[in-house]
C-alpha cells in the first residue's frame, strides 16, 4: 500500500482542468500541498489525461480567490461506464492522482487552513 509523506485533506471543489486548447469540469476530492485528486465529469476518451501530462487546474477557494495550478498527471483511473442519455455509447469516468508543480501561497493558505 502507497504511503503519503503528507497526508491529504477531503474538500469537494468545482475545477477547469485544461489540456492543450481542451477544458473538461471535474470536481477535486482532496489536497495537499504538493498533490490533489480530481475526479472529471464524463468524457469519451482519456487520451488527454494519460500519467506525465501536464494539466492546468482552474478553481475557486472558498474566500472566492480563483487558483491556478500546474500539475502532472501521476496516475489515472478510467472506469467505462454506459450512460443513457449518450444513447448508451460508453463514456469514461476518470480519477486522477496528480503532483503540482507551482504551488502559489494563497494555495499554500487554503490548504493550510483547512
Amino acid at each position: 500500500m502507497e504511503r503519503r509523506d503528507v497526508a491529504r485533506k477531503d474538500v469537494s471543489l468545482k475545477t477547469i482542468l485544461i489540456s492543450g486548447s481542451k477544458s473538461y469540469d471535474g470536481i477535486i476530492g482532496n489536497v495537499s500541498e504538493y498533490g490533489l485528486y480530481v475526479k472529471t465529469s464524463l468524457t469519451k476518451t482519456e487520451i488527454d489525461f494519460l500519467p506525465t501530462t501536464i494539466l492546468e487546474l482552474k478553481f475557486n477557494i472558498p474566500s472566492g480567490k480563483t487558483i491556478n495550478l500546474l500539475c502532472e498527471i501521476i496516475w489515472l483511473y478510467s472506469k467505462k461506464i454506459q450512460h443513457p442519455r449518450l444513447g448508451n455509447e460508453g463514456v469514461l469516468e476518470n480519477n486522477i492522482g496528480m503532483e503540482i508543480k507551482n504551488s502559489p501561497p494563497e494555495y499554500k493558505n487554503f490548504v493550510e487552513n483547512l
